[in-house]
């Protein structure tokens, strides 16, 4: 994730950088939804692969950065810290109450209360609140709550909507209404700048650019989005790419993974 503020370690002989918060990451810790011991293992330099290297709570890819990995023989749970770091109980600046992991093991889900889909998460874990029936999925928690836009000089701040809202929203990148009651992010300094989640962030939200992953036994390249005048068109949606990346698999590009297994 790129840096907007706050302290971080940067290498004085290369571009190795760390935030804060992660370069004090604890080498090994007990996450709540997983019995056994966690370690955690450095920047993977090799190639990953999508089918199998994803992160056990989220469906992110979880080896390209730091991760956490379970010791155990024959576990293969593994977690990227962006996951791995969430603790309970979680003050989430959408919800008013405490959130906390409460599930049972084999009871069926609850739907977030932001996303209402569960089609991404891997895991039936859910932060639920104790005192109503709100919830977040660990992809709606994992999301940075202030970001940067280029065309706005202050933090975009994200917002999880509001049921009574009638006013009218739009976003600046696509030019498309924004729906209140859904979650996006938004400017509280009246400059009514306000984006999509995906238009802001990409559809892929831990891609670095110049990283390499396997999708069925083929490498897929990511690329950063601003190398020509114009950008690439997608092999499989034919428009033009929208996001901060964009992927080259066997000579074909595409906008997303979402594009690419679609495809």
């Amino acid at each position: 994730m790129p840096i907007y503020y706050g302290k971080f370690y940067s290498c004085m002989q290369c571009e190795f950088i760390l935030h804060e918060t992660y370069a004090k990451l604890s080498r090994k810790l007990y996450h709540p939804i997983h019995p056994h011991m966690l370690t955690l293992l450095g920047g993977y330099d090799g190639v990953v692969d999508f089918l199998v290297d994803n992160c056990s709570v989220c469906s992110w890819l979880c080896k390209v950065g730091f991760f956490y990995e379970c010791g155990k023989e024959g576990c293969d749970f593994q977690l990227h810290v962006q996951c791995a770091t969430i603790s309970e109980p979680l003050v989430n600046g959408g919800h008013m109450h405490p959130l906390f992991l409460t599930s049972k093991p084999g009871e069926q889900r609850r739907i977030c209360s932001i996303c209402k889909d569960f089609n991404y998460c891997r895991t039936n874990e859910t932060f639920n609140c104790l005192e109503c029936d709100f919830s977040l999925c660990f992809e709606c928690v994992s999301l940075p709550q202030k970001v940067r836009y280029k065309h706005d000089k202050h933090m975009l701040n994200l917002s999880y909507g509001e049921e009574t809202s009638t006013m009218t929203y739009w976003c600046e990148v696509c030019e498309r209404k924004l729906d209140p009651k859904e979650r996006f992010y938004t400017c509280d300094e009246n400059c009514c700048v306000s984006l999509h989640i995906i238009c802001l962030l990409g559809w892929d939200l831990y891609m670095k650019p110049a990283s390499s992953w396997i999708f069925y036994g083929k490498k897929v390249d990511v690329l950063p989005n601003n190398q020509h005048m114009s950008r690439p068109i997608c092999s499989f949606c034919k428009n033009r790419c929208p996001y901060k990346t964009f992927l080259i698999r066997l000579g074909f590009r595409f906008c997303s993974t979402r594009c690419l297994s679609r495809n």
